[in-house]
């Protein structure tokens, strides 16, 4: 698929992101931002989501990041990126694990 289509689907799907939607619509929506960024190989903007994403307070969207986390992990990282985010994405955690509402 072009890259350029792939570029317009992660815009719109950036886009679509706010508190209105379902936690369901939001785990959908990050199932296909890690899709799309690993389809033209760019996991490192699947990072930069992330670190953008991890300053938002709303409990919705911690187990949003939490999930898209986890299947950036589990889907798009080799060891070496593990390895390059493992003390960013270590602090993600270890913040979310002190949050009593998750």
């Amino acid at each position: 698929m072009n890259p350029d289509i792939i570029k317009a689907i992660i815009s719109k799907v950036l886009g679509l992101l706010n508190l209105e939607k379902s936690l369901l619509f939001l785990k959908r929506a990050c199932d296909i931002l890690v899709k799309c960024c690993s389809h033209i190989k760019q996991e490192d903007e699947l990072m930069n989501l992330i670190s953008l994403f991890s300053s938002n307070k709303d409990t919705k969207m911690k187990l949003t990041l939490c999930y898209f986390i986890e299947i950036s992990c589990e889907y798009s990282f080799d060891d070496e990126l593990l390895n390059k985010y493992a003390a960013p994405l270590s602090q993600i955690f270890s913040s979310f694990i002190k949050d009593e509402n998750l």
